[in-house]
């Protein structure tokens, strides 16, 4: 699937299983027009071999809201690639989205 997908989305919980369930392996199957979009757990991504992946143009680019770390440092690869669009988890916290209290 990874091979002919034009976006991969995570959508798992982390568990032993899902840890780097995306890795330099995994992204090397995808097309280079392809693009990953996690939006589960951060750790769920080898960050670095995602990073390499989107300098290299092994993909064309990557949606991500979480990070192995949260608080992504300000200096991350990540934050500086013209591919990647990165939005804090908590993202969708607005004024207009109902709470839950």
């Amino acid at each position: 699937m990874l091979a002919t997908s034009d976006f991969v989305l995570l959508q798992v919980p982390l568990t032993a299983e899902t840890r780097n369930l995306i890795g330099a392996e995994q992204l090397k199957k995808m097309k280079r027009s392809a693009i990953l979009i996690n939006a589960s757990r951060g750790p769920t991504v080898d960050e670095d071999a995602l990073i390499q992946a989107l300098q290299d143009g092994t993909i064309l680019g990557a949606g991500l809201d979480v990070f192995v770390k949260q608080l992504l440092s300000a200096d991350s690869p990540l934050l500086k690639m013209k591919n990647v669009v990165a939005l804090p988890h908590i993202g969708s916290a607005t004024h207009e989205t109902p709470s839950t209290r």
